[in-house]
């Protein structure tokens, strides 16, 4: 992961991500793993991320609240289905994060030019 410096501070890019969507380390933890392996079910993101399965429920709950990631089913070949999830759109997702950048650099300017 990237450290930008700024000043005399890193700032993980995780944590500009996390700041500006309101997420947690672990729903950008599942965030990262949906980027690389798309339209996968809960259990194998548990696995990936390294988290109790209810742990990432709650996550992708909170993920699918903010319209980050979608839920879709994924019919079984002997009968039944599960939910696999993935990013709703990638493209879309980090025109938001740099959306959110622009929006926090455009404040910081305001407050600057006021001191």
């Amino acid at each position: 992961m990237t450290d930008l410096n700024f000043a005399c501070t890193k700032i993980p890019f995780d944590q500009i991500v996390r700041c500006g969507f309101g997420i947690t380390k672990t729903d950008f933890l599942l965030l990262e793993a949906l980027m690389t392996h798309d339209n996968r079910p809960v259990q194998e993101l548990a696995d990936a991320v390294g988290k109790e399965r209810s742990t990432v429920q709650k996550s992708i709950s909170r993920l699918l609240e903010k319209g980050i990631i979608e839920r879709r089913q994924k019919n079984l070949g002997r009968g039944g289905y599960i939910f696999v999830y993935h990013i709703h759109d990638k493209a879309d997702l980090k025109e938001r994060i740099g959306e959110n950048f622009r929006n926090w650099s455009e404040r910081f300017a305001k407050e600057l030019d006021g001191w």
